[in-house]
């Protein structure tokens, strides 16, 4: 019965979802903004099924989807079904084109947010929120560069846990080249038994504002440098 499932029937499905989630979320009005969750998961798979891959992250065979979810409301937007070894981004830049077209259509004037974790830290998927004027937040790996300009406040946020014996989640933000800020959270956990700290470098391209469970860094040309430490507490 699953081999009987066709393109088409599989994009009627998808349409009829995201037509659900606009019914649901415009009631009671329309929204001035709308934030786009987006996210892989593993699927895991027991046979030989179709489109069935060893991930190595997972560590086991699976399914790779995409989902999408509206970061306030929690209404699931789109699940697309995607073989174990996609690459998480994949496929992104052309959901979200489709998402974004729908929404601006039925609810002209929304603001568009994106969120996504370091899977979708990819070129074309900045390019195109810049080019769309889409407000984001997309995690970065950590590497040496970020890793040297985290270092003292690593340091801090070490100190704070000692002190207070509990969480401490401290950001900074610096310029880029590009229009981009990069921004770096570093979590001191109570409890890690290596004394390390986690790092958490963000990309984005946010107002100076500050919200729960996410980091909100100003838009600035050039290359001017900043630096701007505040403390969030944990989530």
């Amino acid at each position: 019965m699953e081999n009987s499932a066709t393109r088409g029937s599989c994009h009627r499905i998808a349409q009829t979802l995201f037509e659900l989630y606009l019914t649901e979320r415009e009631k009671g009005g329309a929204p001035k903004k709308v934030l786009l969750d987006f996210d892989s998961t593993a699927d895991p798979t027991h046979g030989d099924q179709e489109g069935s891959y060893y991930h190595g992250y997972y560590g086991q065979h699976i399914y790779h989807p995409l989902l999408v979810f509206d970061g306030e409301s929690g209404h699931l937007i789109c699940a697309l079904l995607r073989a174990g070894n996609t690459h998480a981004s994949n496929c992104s830049v052309a959901l979200v084109e489709r998402i974004v077209s729908r929404l601006r259509e039925r609810w002209s004037g929304v603001h568009i947010e994106l969120r996504a974790d370091a899977g979708f830290a990819v070129p074309a998927l900045y390019e195109y929120c810049e080019e769309e004027g889409i407000t984001y937040t997309v995690g970065l790996i950590t590497n040496p560069r970020l890793e040297e300009l985290a270092r003292d406040l690593l340091g801090e946020a070490k100190e704070g846990h000692d002190r207070k014996g509990e969480k401490v989640r401290l950001f900074f933000r610096r310029s880029l080249p590009s229009p981009q800020l990069g921004a770096s959270s570093q979590d001191h956990l109570q409890g890690r038994g290596d004394g390390e700290g986690d790092q958490h470098p963000l990309r984005g391209n946010h107002e100076d504002r500050r919200t729960e469970g996410s980091v909100r860094v100003l838009r600035k040309k050039g290359r001017e440098r900043e630096l701007d430490q505040g403390l969030q507490g944990a989530r």
